[in-house]
């Protein structure tokens, strides 16, 4: 019942333990404000463990979404060591009445450590890139797939992606606007 791990009953309860988190980064406390007051909140991406679904300079809009609503496959925000990942949902493991899950950044050749439950923040619902809101596909394009492999085994190539994307002379999946999807 005391335990910080457990997903807590009471929104507020969430609320408490994000911002406790993240007490000493105001940007990481609006984000969790705006969360619970929104339901929702925007961020540019500035990593590249999630090469080639999210590039460096994407933004990105979260959403919250109950536990149970959750599949493999999500992109999810969550806390971890007083930072923010968004990493994709490999598995939930379930320990009497507790939840963990277990990520891993497309890019990445290993898991994430488990978080539990109470450090889940939201889910990945929309990317906008070059000014065009994308639509969200749970499962990644062939190509994607590829590059991804090549990326977690590589980080020469990881860094020769990102290099070729900031000139744009590298294929990057296009993928239907927000407003094309039916």
């Amino acid at each position: 019942m005391g335990n910080s791990s457990a997903r807590p009953q009471n929104p507020l309860n969430w609320v408490e333990i994000a911002q406790e988190n993240c007490a000493t980064n105001p940007k990481q406390s609006l984000l969790v404000q705006a969360l619970l007051e929104h339901g929702s909140c925007r961020f540019q991406v500035s990593g590249s463990s999630m090469l080639p679904t999210l590039w460096p300079g994407d933004l990105v809009l979260i959403q919250r979404r109950p536990l149970q609503q959750l599949v493999v496959g999500d992109v999810v925000l969550h806390q971890s060591d007083g930072r923010f990942f968004l990493h994709r949902l490999e598995s939930c493991q379930t320990h009497g009445n507790r939840v963990h899950f277990v990520t891993r950044g497309d890019a990445m050749p290993q898991r994430d450590p488990p978080f539990s439950s109470a450090h889940f923040l939201g889910v990945l619902a929309g990317v906008q890139r070059d000014g065009d809101w994308l639509s969200w596909p749970l499962r990644m394009p062939a190509i994607a797939r590829v590059l991804a492999a090549l990326v977690r085994r590589s980080s020469q190539f990881s860094r020769l992606l990102l290099l070729a994307y900031g000139r744009r002379t590298v294929f990057v999946p296009k993928q239907k606007k927000l407003t094309e999807v039916s």
